[in-house]
């Protein structure tokens, strides 16, 4: 196996630490989506409750 030179050693990490981030920063929007999903879902949960009740009327 050839021996890698200092210039391919870093590259190679450098490489790997973009794809470490790139990774960390797919779980970040994953988690962000989940949370607004559920956010979202409670909104709908709250207007759907509060729209079925009767409003009272100040006759």
């Amino acid at each position: 196996m050839p021996e890698l030179d200092e210039k391919q050693i870093k590259h190679e990490a450098a490489r790997r630490e973009y794809c470490r981030q790139c990774i960390a920063d797919f779980q970040k929007l994953g988690y962000l989506d989940s949370y607004l999903e559920e956010v979202f879902d409670r909104k709908q949960r709250l207007l759907s409750q509060f729209s079925a009740q009767p409003t009272p009327r100040n006759d």
